[in-house]
């Protein structure tokens, strides 16, 4: 985020972006199953395979930017790109938290996605953000880490202008339920 021209109190971009959501209705799509069933053989899941779901199964698919690979996958060279993660994680969170009282309730390292920063010789690899006001910069040392997955997650509503993001959230829930 421009953290000069913005305004706001809190701010920080340690949170994958979201770049569209959809809820479908169906069978999985052949492609989302191909790369599925890649994925488990290549890495295993917890999951159960959607190619078991029913014909007129609910479920959502959200895009978002890539973010790398999972942290416990990523070959950190150094304690100075160790230490820029947790730096960047921790600081992405207490904004969150101080902003809208945000709790990831899951966080491990499977959720944090890291990638390393293009070759600039003119620029340098920081990262900024905002807590209550204050501008921060961290050295990513070539690494940008970002929060994923907020499925048990919980923010509070500070603000009657957020009021459509309780009815968002109560209407994701029962989908949810109903899934």
């Amino acid at each position: 985020p421009n953290v000069v021209q913005n305004k706001a109190k809190n701010i920080t971009d340690g949170f994958i972006p979201l770049e569209r959501v959809a809820v479908c209705k169906g069978p999985y799509d052949k492609l989302l199953l191909k790369a599925w069933d890649s994925y488990d053989f290549r890495k295993g899941s917890e999951n159960e395979n959607p190619a078991v779901w029913a014909k007129d199964q609910l479920y959502v698919v959200f895009s978002t930017r890539n973010g790398g690979i999972d942290l416990e996958n990523f070959n950190l060279h150094n304690s100075k790109e160790a230490i820029s993660v947790l730096l960047q994680v921790t600081v992405a969170l207490a904004v969150a938290e101080e902003a809208c009282g945000f709790e990831h309730r899951d966080l491990d390292w499977g959720n944090i996605l890291c990638k390393r920063d293009k070759v600039d010789l003119e620029a340098t690899n920081t990262r900024k953000a905002r807590l209550n006001g204050v501008d921060v910069t961290l050295d990513t040392y070539g690494v940008t880490a970002s929060i994923i997955d907020f499925t048990l997650s919980r923010v509070e509503i500070k603000d009657e202008s957020d009021q459509w993001l309780i009815k968002s959230t109560m209407e994701m829930q029962n989908l949810h339920r109903n899934i």
